[in-house]
């Protein structure tokens, strides 16, 4: 196998990939950098360790290790950047005088947003298992390490005898193979597009809408004074604000699907929605208006969902939802905890993104959602007496305005 420089060099739009991900098995964040010029043992061996650990794993792509970056767990890693930097060949000198065979790997310094970063990339394609013939620093002589998950371990037996499989063609290993849908509850049917139908109630001034003061029965004894003392006299108008709000809302539930024959880990959905973020906004769950009560002393719990990241860019919105693994030949749902809502008529073009740490690309689909908004003036009689049905039902019993 020839050695040569076969990883490949990162260009400045890779980089800005590479942050949207997790560490993994092929990726790594280090802030400061590797002392390694005039550093101990212990130091210069901590990077003889990381190059032989993503040498020993098995990929199917290249491994990096971005030095000068800050990991931000559950969003977006921020460059930093350094200012002392390796050099390549004393590096090369370094590791493959104590290795039982060559390792073939790069480093590169690489401008990005004004800062610089170090770019280690370990090629995809190694002679393993790989070892340090002797020991140095905390490097353990002919002990073989590699990645598992985001962390070094040493390797066991069985996965040292398993590496042979590395030099395999790639299309003759197992890997996952991830699409994304829209997903339609109702009738459990995934699509790549979407059609709904909502109105914009034009609801009256809040000071036009009279205070909530019952049903007009009138207490009789202490039990129903209590209750008509505790009634909540804002219902009215929270009822206002909670329909003109559910009327709207349109869900983006999506499925996330593996269709391929081995298993797909630190799986991360990134969804890019091209719109005038003034007219489409798009809220998660913990966002939106409870539906009032007519009680104030009625606890409504807000429903918990999932860690998701939401940003709003000059050209629409962009989600990041990390989801654990998914194995082959399944799927899962993200649902009920994403909302659209638009102020007029609107055709959304969504862009996924699907990345899991054994694709070396993303997967990629277009999406699309059409929503058909007409106007609806709401009189006040009319509010009150859909608000008064609702005080005469169950607590738990929901509003909605569609």
């Amino acid at each position: 196998m020839d050695f040569s420089s076969q990883a490949m060099m990162l260009t400045a739009q890779a980089i800005e990939e590479l942050l949207e991900r997790a560490e993994g098995r092929d990726l790594d964040f280090k802030e400061g950098p590797y002392r390694f010029k005039k550093g101990a043992e212990d130091e210069k061996g901590e990077l003889l360790k990381d190059i032989l650990a993503f040498a020993n794993t098995s990929r199917m792509h290249d491994a990096h290790i971005l030095i000068g970056v800050r990991e931000v767990r559950g969003g977006k890693s921020v460059a930093v950047g350094v200012s002392e930097h390796l050099d390549d060949a004393s590096i090369h000198q370094f590791v493959n005088s104590k290795t039982n065979r060559p390792v073939d790997f790069t480093y590169e310094v690489i401008p990005y947003n004004g800062v610089e970063l170090g770019i280690l990339s370990i090629a995809k394609h190694q002679s393993r298992p790989l070892w340090a013939s002797d020991g140095y620093g905390k490097v353990k002589a002919r002990c073989v390490y590699l990645r598992h998950g985001s962390s070094t371990a040493e390797a066991s037996p069985d996965e040292i005898a398993d590496m042979a499989r590395a030099d395999m063609p790639p299309v003759t290993q197992r890997q996952p193979m991830l699409t994304i849908s829209l997903h339609d509850p109702t009738t459990d049917e995934n699509a790549k597009a979407q059609f709904f139908e909502r109105r914009r109630l034009v609801i009256p001034d809040p000071a036009s809408i009279p205070d909530f003061a019952g049903l007009g029965e009138q207490p009789t004894d202490l039990a129903s004074a209590i209750s008509h003392v505790t009634r909540n006299r804002e219902y009215y108008r929270q009822g206002a604000a909670f329909l003109a709000q559910d009327a709207l809302l349109v869900p983006l539930d999506c499925c996330v699907q593996n269709i391929g024959d081995a298993t797909a880990n630190g799986v991360r959905v990134i969804l890019t929605l091209l719109c005038d973020p003034g007219e489409v906004e798009l809220i998660n769950r913990p966002a939106l208006l409870n539906a009032p009560q007519a009680r104030t002393n009625i606890v409504v719990v807000s429903h918990v969902t999932s860690a998701m990241r939401i940003d709003r860019v000059s050209k629409g919105w962009i989600v990041h939802r990390d989801m654990p693994k998914i194995y082959a030949k399944q799927g899962l749902f993200f649902r009920d905890e994403l909302f659209i809502r638009a102020t007029r008529t609107v055709d959304l073009s969504i862009q996924a993104t699907v990345w899991a740490d054994e694709l070396a690309f993303p997967a990629v689909e277009p999406l699309a959602i059409h929503i058909e908004v007409a106007h609806v003036q709401v009189p006040v009689n009319e509010l009150i007496e859909a608000l008064n049905r609702k005080a005469t039902e169950q607590p738990s019993a929901p509003i909605s305005a569609r």
